[in-house]
């Protein structure tokens, strides 16, 4: 998990490339010549164990492990021409109607972590149960209670673990998410200067919600092959 990150961590705490394995650093500069011109490799990853072989544990020391550091501020990356008629090229353009500049975002030594519903008090439990009091600094949001806003992202940025259910974070992005290039026009003079802005799909577009206005540490989803399911 720390290597997974090592790039997008202050590398205080981090390994640093001459002490992971050889073999390790030959493979991923020999992908990297081969495909670095397709694709660039995504921090994280994900943590398959088996249930109760301490995914949680594995996930809270990493958390007190970086407490308090922030994420490096990563430059604008240049794509190759060549990738302009590539898959990966074309999502990453598909994207980019839709997302906030890195200036925009209030940056964060926050980890958030989205849960199903019914998991997010187990998450505040574990978290009371293993880390010594007052240890880490966090922020339970009530899934019962989704009509209770969430605090600003001010406020948010302040805590070591900020923790959400699904249904919040379903509904933070179906009603306040980032507008398109195409929903932030508006034609006047056709009667509709008066009108609420909405989305492409007529529902009204609310202030930019602070869950999206945060440059987070690291965003960890549990029980993430959940999000699939045509409830989410």
């Amino acid at each position: 998990m720390m290597k997974r990150e090592r790039e997008i961590l202050w590398d205080t705490l981090l390994l640093h490339p001459f002490s992971v394995p050889g073999r390790d650093c030959e493979n991923d500069r020999e992908l990297e010549k081969e495909f670095g011109d397709l694709a660039y490799d995504a921090c994280g990853g994900m943590l398959c164990d088996e249930p109760g072989l301490g995914k949680t544990i594995t996930i809270l020391a990493l958390i007190i492990l970086t407490k308090g550091k922030s994420t490096n501020a990563m430059p604008a990356r240049v794509d190759p021409p060549s990738t302009s008629h590539t898959t990966s090229g074309y999502l990453r353009s598909s994207h980019r109607d839709r997302s906030l500049s890195a200036e925009a975002l209030s940056k964060s030594a926050a980890t958030l972590i989205v849960a199903p519903d019914t998991l997010v008090e187990h998450w505040a439990e574990q978290i009371g149960m293993h880390v010594v009091y007052q240890g880490l600094d966090i922020y339970v949001d009530n899934a019962q209670n989704l009509k209770q806003p969430l605090p600003k992202r001010v406020e948010l940025t302040t805590y070591d673990v900020v923790i959400v259910s699904f249904a919040r974070a379903k509904m933070e992005w179906t009603l306040r998410r980032p507008p398109t290039a195409m929903e932030m026009q508006r034609t006047p003079g056709y009667g509709f200067d008066d009108q609420p802005d909405r989305y492409k799909d007529g529902s009204t577009r609310g202030e930019i919600s602070s869950l999206l206005s945060v440059h987070w540490l690291r965003v960890f989803i549990d029980e993430g092959h959940k999000l699939g399911s045509g409830t989410t």
